[in-house]
């Protein structure tokens, strides 16, 4: 039996973005030109822009970063059955780091004794698995790579694709409250070490230089300071229309994928 599809959890920013169908523009044109057909006919070029916009809304197409997702989860879940991933020194670091910032924040936000989620949790839409489940509440943890990238001045989450993300738990877990909670911590000494090649080779410097050395350690290293400068929790709420989207997206994106089975042989 062919596994039905169903969008994780973690690419739900990606797979929200761009627009099905028309967009507001092209619906008031739409409107527009229905208008005025109703009043006399419209020139050639209105007619065919009329049928074009027409047909697009009876036939809504998902976005080509869509369709591109939809192609490699074909090759991935159905045909190779294997997933390749490619990971940034600022996912490495967030993997590495998660459960000791999950032990961290649950400590200074008092969640109680909490280990790491490591259940998947799937409905009819969506597949995912959130970072702590709470009794009433489903949190993601982000491991930010510096001080740089730790929000700790932003009054809302800044990251489109987490919001989208903890919507999803929320949906899965049936929880209404979520949130996202950004953790500032030491990096890996192996991660300090290879910053410490990266910018030896790139500026020149001695990477056996003890100063030097010293300098990048330091600057990735955040034990000393307090919570509140290394803890940074957003509070996400529950949207009913982003389901709607998201279910409307998934059986768009499973006529799309039958589509493009219907004539291939493996």
């Amino acid at each position: 039996m062919e596994k039905k599809f169903k969008i994780r959890c973690s690419a739900l920013g990606d797979f929200l973005s761009g627009t099905v169908g028309l967009t507001d523009a092209q619906k008031r044109n739409l409107n527009d030109l229905t208008v005025k057909r109703g009043v006399k006919p419209l020139t050639v070029l209105q007619e065919e822009t009329y049928q074009d916009l027409l047909f697009k809304q009876l036939n809504p197409e998902l976005p080509n970063g869509v369709k591109t997702y939809l192609d490699k989860w074909i090759k991935d879940e159905l045909l190779y059955k294997k997933r390749t991933q490619i990971h940034s020194k600022y996912t490495v670091k967030g993997i590495l780091n998660e459960s000791e910032n999950i032990f961290y924040a649950s400590k200074h936000l008092n969640w109680g004794s909490v280990d790491k989620n490591e259940e998947e949790l799937e409905n009819e839409w969506l597949t995912g698995t959130p970072d702590v489940r709470l009794a009433d509440e489903v949190i993601d943890i982000k491991s930010s790579f510096s001080h740089d990238t730790f929000p700790l001045l932003e009054s809302e989450c800044p990251s489109k694709d987490y919001i989208c993300q903890v919507r999803g738990y929320m949906e899965l877990d049936n929880k209404s409250k979520g949130s996202v909670c950004y953790v500032l911590s030491t990096s890996p000494s192996h991660l300090i070490e290879r910053e410490i090649n990266n910018e030896s080779f790139n500026f020149g410097y001695d990477r056996d230089d003890n100063e030097f050395r010293q300098s990048i350690i330091d600057l990735y290293s955040y034990d000393e300071y307090p919570s509140g400068l290394r803890i940074k929790t957003f509070n996400i709420e529950k949207d009913d229309a982003f389901m709607d989207e998201v279910k409307m997206r998934v059986k768009l994106s499973r006529k799309y994928i039958t589509e493009k089975l219907k004539n291939f042989i493996y």
